[in-house]
């Protein structure tokens, strides 16, 4: 496909139209030219993805962030930290996120707070709003079919894969799936956590895998553990 009216939009001339400050001459040669809008159409797919890529690229880890909350950083490690909180909306949300988790369970503690080695939260790498929806890990393509919901997260060095489908062994119920790969939570266990109450308990099998099924719809919220982390993840919507 060519310009169907030379000279073709520059690179700028493209750049200018997606930022909102193009000159009226480009926005009326990308009504008129297919070859053109395509162009832009692409770029923009680019920009996107380049976004995707950077998002939250400056920020401390998810384990930084727990450790500075828990008071096991140095003191410049933890000034840096505090300084980029100070002025980082995300990483702000992150730390209330992890407090307020964090707080709520503080009766359920078996040890104080300061000889927990990591508390994490997750963050979304992947999922609804972040790329769309997903294709489930290998590892899970037996025990499914096409994920109505499905999300990856990143905390340390474990990912976590999740997806809610319909129950189809009870109707109007949900079945949550998960995946987690990463040494620190190998053999670890899974809490799920609704309205302020524990609602199961139950251990990550050897490959990675557990399920929770039976489900009502609702919000939920689920917490990994083992030995020496917790990982807190998001709100779910089942």
């Amino acid at each position: 496909m060519t310009c169907i009216e030379p000279p073709e939009l520059t690179d700028e001339d493209l750049l200018s139209f997606l930022d909102g400050q193009a000159k009226e001459r480009v926005t009326t040669h990308l009504a008129r030219c297919p070859a053109c809008h395509e162009r832009a159409t692409r770029l923009r797919q680019v920009e996107r993805r380049i976004g995707s890529l950077l998002y939250r690229v400056d920020c401390p880890s998810t384990m930084e962030i727990g450790d500075y909350h828990i008071g096991l950083l140095p003191t410049d490690l933890a000034e840096r930290i505090r300084m980029h909180i100070s002025g980082c909306q995300h990483c702000e949300a992150e730390l209330t996120q992890l407090s307020g988790y964090l707080a709520a369970l503080k009766t359920d503690l078996e040890v104080p707070l300061v000889e927990k080695t990591k508390a994490l939260v997750a963050r979304l790498l992947r999922g609804p709003g972040l790329g769309g929806q997903l294709s489930m890990a290998p590892a899970l393509a037996g025990l499914r079919g096409a994920g109505e919901h499905s999300y990856v997260y990143g905390a340390g060095d474990a990912e976590i894969v999740i997806e809610v489908q319909s129950d189809p062994k009870h109707a109007g119920r949900r079945i949550l799936l998960g995946l987690v790969t990463g040494k620190e939570i190998a053999h670890g266990v899974a809490h799920l956590w609704r309205g302020g109450e524990r609602q199961t308990t139950l251990t990550i099998d050897e490959l990675g895998n557990f399920s929770v099924p039976d489900l009502a719809p609702g919000g939920y919220e689920l917490i990994l553990s083992a030995p020496d982390v917790e990982i807190h993840l998001p709100p779910i919507e089942v």
